[in-house]
């Protein structure tokens, strides 16, 4: 079915169905929209493509006025289908479109309907970005109206419990403020009227305990970037006061919150408390109106360490926000906060703090319970730090690490300490950002034990040492964890590899125990990255100073690693741990196989020249040379060729020939079985028998292979001087025992017959006549190194020598 056709259908339906039937079938309609891209994004219609679109377009206008919500709904669901397929095409005429659902969100219509509008006006206006005209036309004109909707929307409601009034939030928050957040990069000059309401409402969020966790999120989000819509010259300044203001008023927070110890923390900058004595002395910590930053005010211990993890939250979405302009970061006022922060720890048989008397024990023992809520908004602080700066934080490393051994140190039996703690870590090895001295290399061994035993015991390996399970059960019993449980784990495995990878091991204390207990716990996960980072980054050999004795290294994980990818689902994956595996080596030729190669294939094409021109009767010089060089008749080298002769003894000529080589062919096969003989020997043994025509020669029962070129001509070499053939002195002899070949001998009935040589035969000329009668397949040879000449008793300067 044509996209016309298929969109000229979509248009029946929806005219023809009544409004209040349709969200039965809008659904189906808006995906069949899809596959009429063609015609909705062509701009040069037809005359009835163009009455088509005119028809699509005021029945969609007609839905988004109708009176019904089930027609307002439909609406909705069309124009956000057709303005996302048809592209500009829909956009130039979606201004009335963009009207109409801004007045859709002042009706009695369900969240759902709401939500859907604000997602729909959202994705119109991103869809204007970079185009001017389109911003002129419809972004610029609506969008104050919108956020003006928007604001309306969002208010929260007053219901009765028990008889006393209770707020609570508009169900639209979460996707009014994501939408907010969107627009503020792109419309933030737009939105500028509207900054201080905005601001407002996500202060008072982020203040409400209540607040869930994604429109808590989400406001902070847009709190951090309204500095956008400042003027375009004070940006940065409005950056700078916004931390500014965050860190002050977490210093102010802090002055109340920790007032129950004597702080040993020093400001780098001078400060001037807020808290009077007679505040300390007060039976409950409290203020009495908003901070610097705007949060609302705040009473009891509580609420006073949230209010603090807020304020550092506030802090946190600030710096990682993009910003417009180049800004200074306050990295020194923000690393003297933290160290304020995390020097309060709860006491410990090691360590402890001095105690302010004034003020209760129930006050100071909830500070300890709600400590470590501070200290993971300053985990996550310092991870926001690492991800927007990098390397860049090099220089204030060891303070960071410093600051977070700390608190491990003193927290680690915390699970939400830990979780926050293995994604620090995690975030900060890739960067060369955690530096392991000896005062920090017992806190990384202990990290890393507490990492492998929070795998173990959330897969049920208490011990350790459980038979290994196998990758079906691991995800049913993983997805049977808690929340909290699977968010732990999922930190902790994917800390694994990476310290694998990027954390220098062998520098630790102990290293071998900890390595040990990282590819046990690797192997009862069946964890395939930590199994793969094992293999390629295996373990050192440790030296002991005192016995001075080298310890062997740990066993490699290659087979475990061979079992974890038969369970890889990712094809890519699989490929990856397939190559490891299972390596393909191209095959190693090198300069002197592939000389030796070009040479056979000259010499094989003149072989076949030379034996079509001898069944043509024109080839009898080339064999008469073949025969006279292996009947020894060097010496008539230098006279001339007497043709007479030998055409007329033709007959015993071809069958000579043929005789030596059929003999020569089989004695060059079974020439290597061991190493060749070195010169011949005029004695024949007795156990020499008696071959065809005469000859004489060892039977071998094994028919070995020539697989070396090199072999093959030390063999020709001997095997012509045996047959009485002399070389150039500088032809290094072979070493090769005596007993493998025997001397071969010249048949008698053809002694008399004397064929001089037309010119001097060279080594490799015999070796391609005899090569021509024998089996060259080496197919199954293709992937076998060549081997270099040197084995059999030649090297590179005598094999130039003889040349």
């Amino acid at each position: 079915m044509s996209s016309f056709n298929a969109l000229r259908a979509i248009a029946t339906r929806l005219t023809s169905t009544p409004a209040y039937e349709l969200p039965h079938q809008v659904g189906y309609l808006a995906t069949s929209l899809a596959s009429c891209g063609d015609t909705l994004r062509n701009t040069s219609p037809n005359n009835d493509q163009s009455l088509l679109l005119h028809k699509l377009k005021t029945r969609v206008s007609t839905l988004l006025q109708d009176r019904t919500p089930e027609g307002r709904f439909s609406g909705i669901v069309i124009a956000k289908a057709l303005v996302e397929t048809g592209g500009t095409t829909f956009l130039a005429d979606s201004a009335s479109w963009v009207r109409s659902l801004i007045s859709c969100l002042g009706k009695p219509d369900t969240p759902e309907a709401k939500r859907l509008c604000v997602v729909t006006i959202s994705r119109i206006y991103l869809l204007t970005v970079g185009d001017q005209a389109l911003v002129r036309e419809i972004t610029t004109p609506t969008l104050p109206a919108f956020i003006s909707a928007s604001l309306g929307v969002i208010k929260p409601s007053t219901t009765q419990a028990d008889g006393n009034p209770v707020r609570v939030l508009s169900p639209l928050l979460g996707v009014v403020l994501r939408s907010w957040h969107l627009l503020l990069e792109h419309f933030a000059s737009t939105v500028r009227p509207n900054a201080g309401s905005i601001k407002s409402i996500c202060l008072s969020l982020i203040s409400d305990v209540t607040c869930p966790d994604e429109v808590y999120s989400a406001a902070q989000d847009v709190l951090a970037r309204l500095h956008f819509c400042a003027p375009k010259n004070t940006i940065p300044t409005d950056w700078a006061q916004t931390c500014s203001q965050a860190i002050e008023a977490a210093h102010d927070t802090a002055d109340l919150v920790f007032r129950a110890i004597v702080e040993d923390w020093s400001p780098a900058i001078a400060r001037t408390s807020k808290v009077t004595k007679k505040q300390k002395a007060s039976s409950t910590p409290a203020t009495s109106s908003p901070d610097v930053l705007g949060l609302a005010a705040w009473s009891g211990e509580s609420d006073g360490c949230s209010t603090l993890a807020r304020q550092v939250d506030v802090l946190r979405h600030v710096l990682s926000s993009q910003h417009a302009q180049e800004v200074n970061s306050p990295l020194g006022a923000v690393l003297d906060l933290t160290a304020r922060l995390t020097a309060v720890t709860p006491p410990t048989p090691k360590f402890s703090l001095r105690i302010n008397n004034e003020v209760t024990r129930d006050e100071r023992e909830e500070l300890w319970l709600n400590l470590p809520r501070i200290h993971i908004a300053v985990l996550h602080l310092f991870q926001a730090l690492v991800e927007a700066f990098q390397s860049a934080l090099f220089p204030v490393c060891h303070t960071i690490s410093t600051q977070l051994w700390e608190m491990f140190e003193a927290e680690a039996d915390n699970a939400a300490i830990r979780r926050a703690s293995y994604e620090l870590v995690d975030s900060l090895l890739p960067h060369r950002l955690l530096p392991l001295t000896k005062s920090d290399s017992a806190n990384f061994r202990r990290l890393v034990q507490q990492c492998c035993n929070d795998l173990l015991v959330s897969r049920g390996h208490t011990d350790g040492l459980s038979s290994l399970q196998n990758n079906s059960a691991t995800k049913k019993q993983g997805s049977a964890m808690p929340s909290s449980t699977r968010d732990l784990y999922d930190s902790a495995y994917r800390l694994l590899p990476a310290i694998l990878t990027y954390a220098p091991l062998h520098k630790l204390a102990g290293y071998s125990s900890v390595r040990t207990q990282i590819d046990q716990t690797a192997i009862l996960l069946n964890h395939h990255e930590a199994i793969l980072a094992s293999v390629l980054h295996p373990s050192r050999p440790r030296s002991d100073p005192k016995s001075g004795r080298t310890a062997p290294p740990g066993p490699s994980l290659m087979p475990f690693l061979a079992r974890s990818a038969e369970s890889v689902e990712d094809e890519t994956h699989k490929l990856a741990f397939d190559a490891l595996l299972r390596p393909r080596m191209p095959v190693v030729r090198s300069s002197t196989e592939g000389e030796f190669a070009e040479q056979d294939e000259h010499e094989a094409a003149d072989e076949d020249e030379g034996e079509e021109t001898y069944e043509d009767g024109h080839g009898d010089a080339m064999q008469l040379e073949l025969n006279g060089y292996m009947n020894g008749s060097t010496a008539e080298a230098t006279q001339e060729p007497h043709m007479e002769e030998a055409t007329s003894s033709k007959e015993a000529l071809q069958d000579f020939a043929s005789t030596q080589k059929r003999d020569f062919t089989t004695l060059l096969e079974q020439s290597t079985d061991a190493q060749l003989a070195a010169s011949a020997s005029n004695d024949l043994p007795a156990s020499m028998a008696t071959g065809p025509a005469g000859t004489n020669y060892e039977s071998v029962p094994k028919r070995p292979r020539l697989d070396d070129d090199s072999a093959q001509e030390e063999a020709l070499i001997v095997i012509a001087e045996d047959q009485g053939q002399h070389f150039p002195s500088d032809r290094p002899p072979a070493t090769a025992a005596a007993d493998t070949i025997e001397p071969y001998s010249t048949p008698a009935e053809n002694t008399s017959t004397t064929v001089p040589l037309q010119a001097p035969v060279t080594v490799d000329a015999v070796k391609g006549k005899a090569n021509a009668g024998y089996d060259s397949d080496d197919s199954s040879d293709s992937e076998v190194p060549p081997i270099d000449a040197t084995l059999v008793g030649m090297s590179d300067s005598e094999d130039e020598d003889g040349e």
